[in-house]
């Protein structure tokens, strides 16, 4: 009977010795602490994407404003009468749909104050680009 006593005596050392492995509770907190870990990178990818997309998105404004800006710099004075309150919507730019409009006004003497404004047609998206130039202008 004392042989089976120390039998069951060193079975329960070793179910109870550190050798076994993970408990429940172990495996439990360690896949809590992963799936934070995971979450933080997941939302930091999201906010990534985000930003790229939003930088695009201004990006892309500023390239058109720019270019409408270069295209009537170099346009007489009936020709930039005729581009006041020009808007074109849905324009299509590298894949993005935009609208744009030129806005003509007198500036200093010899000169017309043209602002450019692109905005994207997505919904709620940011990307607004909205420039002036002072435009030296010649009479025909």
């Amino acid at each position: 009977m004392s042989f089976k006593r120390n039998l069951s005596l060193r079975k329960m050392k070793r179910l109870h010795s550190s050798e076994q492995g993970l408990t429940i509770f172990e495996a439990l907190v360690a896949l809590a602490l992963t799936s934070i870990i995971l979450l933080t990178h997941a939302q930091g990818l999201v906010q990534t994407q985000s930003t790229y997309w939003s930088n695009r998105r201004n990006l892309l404004a500023m390239q058109q404003a720019e270019a409408l800006l270069e295209r009537f710099s170099v346009k007489n004075v009936s020709t930039l009468s005729s581009a006041n309150n020009l808007t074109e919507n849905n324009y299509l730019y590298n894949g993005m749909r935009f609208n744009r409009t030129v806005t003509v006004t007198n500036g200093s003497p010899g000169g017309k104050l043209v602002t450019v404004t692109v905005t994207p047609v997505i919904a709620g998206a940011g990307g607004k680009a909205t420039i002036s130039r002072l435009l030296t202008v010649f009479e025909e």
